[in-house]
């Protein structure tokens, strides 16, 4: 879990990200892209504790309430 944690907020984190959202995009099932969505929340949590500028922790936000909306309103749409 440690190695997994670590390879999600290294480099590779956004990667990982990126290719999920090709991923969901490329095989239309609901549940991954509420995963895509959460595994995309979960990143900007970790960038918006890391930030150092305030603006960067604004913009983070935005996008964390982005990701949040967009989840619920899949999974709505799911059930």
């Amino acid at each position: 879990m440690k190695k997994l944690k670590e390879a999600f907020f290294s480099e590779k984190g956004m990667g990982i990200v990126n290719m999920l959202f090709c991923l969901s995009l490329l095989i239309r099932v609901g549940w991954l892209t509420v995963l895509t969505y959460l595994v995309w929340a979960a990143y900007l949590v970790f960038c918006r504790k890391h930030a150092e500028s305030k603006a960067s922790r604004i913009i983070n936000t935005v996008f964390l309430v982005f990701a949040a909306v967009l989840a619920c309103v899949n999974l709505y749409f799911m059930f």
